[in-house]
């Protein structure tokens, strides 16, 4: 089976685990994302991409309450303002 996240690199999962939500930590190129997922009352669907500029720094960006198949669109397509559809 394929995986949606194409080219992206999905890493270890860290220290920040919890029964409740889950974090998923991808990297690509000069971009991080991370995927805060949970369940029930504890549901964030909230990605955090962090975009390393070589000259300008880190910059980041947020998307919140994205359902599985908007978090599969940014996975596409990242820096999209409109990637929450």
């Amino acid at each position: 089976m394929s995986s949606p996240t194409g080219a992206w690199l999905l890493e270890q999962p860290k220290e920040r685990q919890t029964p409740e939500i889950k974090v998923e930590f991808y990297r690509r190129d000069n971009l991080k994302l991370d995927y805060y997922r949970g369940s029930g009352r504890s549901f964030t669907g909230t990605v955090k991409i962090s975009i390393i500029h070589p000259t300008q720094g880190t910059t980041q960006m947020f998307r919140r309450n994205l359902s599985e198949a908007q978090f599969k669109a940014v996975l596409q397509n990242p820096t999209a303002q409109g990637a929450k559809n």
